[in-house]
């Protein structure tokens, strides 16, 4: 790697202006602003501490009971209602809880946009960084979701991941993307550029297992088992509960749902304390199954293609073309999974090739940023005031799942036009 490119792929924060007015942005939000408006109670935080009151009666997470998410975020919002309740009363119970917890989900968000910065840098300079970071900071669904969801702790994760493998790190990225895999599971994805990256081709087969694929894989096996064994230990079957609702779920909000003739939101189970898979709520018409078994089929085959993954922006388009294929078959789709596109769309877009020119103009990056993040709005409205009109919903849907085929669409030209170039 060349001293210029080494420079460029150092962890760079944005400009102090830029990351002050974020933040103090974001704790106005927090202090004064209530997700939903006038609504609808849109946030999960209040959930969040719902299941946190558990610990009152000495009940907690992957011990006494199971949920969705994998232990860290869990035990950290049980931490975070710890803590609360050694500050004085409020009028409002949930006060304190809720602004501890968006204070502890803070530096993930921060870190989303220095590591945004940092990955545009080295895709095209301090220009194009800057711009990124200026207009993902600008765009409204990161901060609700930051305001209401966990996932800038999971979007951080990946990123971290990205960056790393990019860095020449697999020993750190192996941990990153065990980390990531145990706070909710989509932050494995970058595994699949790391292997190819750390591959000494000249090599043969053998080239697979480079040093640096070694030091990934153990260092993701000793994250893994450093944070999964404790709650093996204590209760294997709450802990593997987990995992077992990700692959009993109904589609939900997906054009597989559609298909499906289901028009409702994600449903997981209620009873948290009975370690059993969920049951269906509807049937499928198109076996998930198949679904992810050809999408994986037809993404090994690209993966399979003769790409220069050396190349930092061949490694970030197939980033994205692994993650919009992902979600493309994904039985569900929950509105705060926007912010995990996002990134993409504006480190992408504007770098992949169009037919006629040899970039695409910005503005097309943010087009299809706002197209989402509008199409996503709605989608949060649709349940509390839109649910007797299903067409509306199938609408929604339609276009974002065109979104994220325009973007994967972007991302393998990125990859393949980068690797001629490199070749000529």
């Amino acid at each position: 790697m060349s001293t210029q490119v080494q420079s460029r792929i150092r962890l760079q924060r944005p400009p102090w202006t830029l990351l002050v007015l974020v933040v103090l942005f974001r704790l106005g939000t927090l202090l004064l602003l209530r997700p939903g408006g006038f609504v609808y109670d849109f946030s999960d935080y209040g959930w969040y501490r719902q299941m946190a009151q558990y610990s009152n009666e000495g009940f907690y997470p992957f011990i006494h009971y199971w949920m969705e998410y994998p232990p860290p975020f869990p035990w950290l919002n049980v931490l975070v209602y710890r803590l609360s309740l050694w500050l004085p009363p409020a009028l409002d119970a949930r006060l304190w809880h809720h602004w501890l917890l968006g204070l502890a989900l803070l530096p993930f968000d921060i870190g989303i946009l220095a590591l945004l910065h940092t990955l545009a840098r080295a895709l095209h300079g301090r220009g194009f960084a800057l711009w990124v970071a200026s207009v993902y900071a600008l765009l409204f669904i990161p901060l609700y979701t930051w305001a209401g969801w966990f996932d800038s702790m999971a979007v951080f994760m990946l990123l971290l991941a990205v960056w790393l493998i990019l860095a020449e790190r697999p020993a750190w990225a192996g941990f990153a993307l065990g980390v990531g895999f145990l706070v909710k599971v989509s932050p494995i994805l970058p595994i699949v550029v790391a292997v190819q990256r750390f591959r000494q081709p000249e090599q043969g087969w053998r080239g697979w297992v480079s040093r640096a694929n070694v030091r990934l894989v153990l260092a993701l096996a000793a994250s893994l088992a450093a944070l999964s064994l404790p709650w093996l230990w204590l209760n294997a079957d709450m802990f593997l509960a987990t995992f077992r609702s990700l692959t009993g779920r109904s589609s939900w909000e997906t054009i597989w749902a559609l298909l499906s003739g289901y028009f409702g939101y994600g449903v997981v189970s209620p009873e948290r304390f009975i370690p059993a898979p969920p049951q269906a709520i509807h049937p499928e018409r198109v076996p998930g199954v198949l679904i992810l078994f050809i999408t994986a089929l037809f993404g090994f085959w690209l993966w399979t293609r003769p790409l220069d993954w050396k190349q930092p922006r061949v490694q970030i388009g197939f980033h994205a073309l692994t993650l919009s294929m992902f979600l493309l078959a994904s039985p569900g789709w929950s509105p705060q999974f926007l912010t995990w596109v996002l990134p993409w769309v504006l480190l992408v877009m504007p770098l992949a090739p169009s037919p006629h020119q040899r970039l695409t103009p910005a503005w097309h990056a943010v087009g299809l940023a706002l197209l989402l993040s509008v199409v996503n709005t709605l989608e949060w409205l649709y349940f509390p005031l839109w649910s007797a009109y299903p067409l509306v919903l199938a609408l929604i849907v339609i276009i974002r799942t065109a979104g994220l085929a325009w973007l994967a669409w972007h991302a393998w030209r990125l990859c393949r036009e980068t690797t001629r170039s490199s070749v000529a």
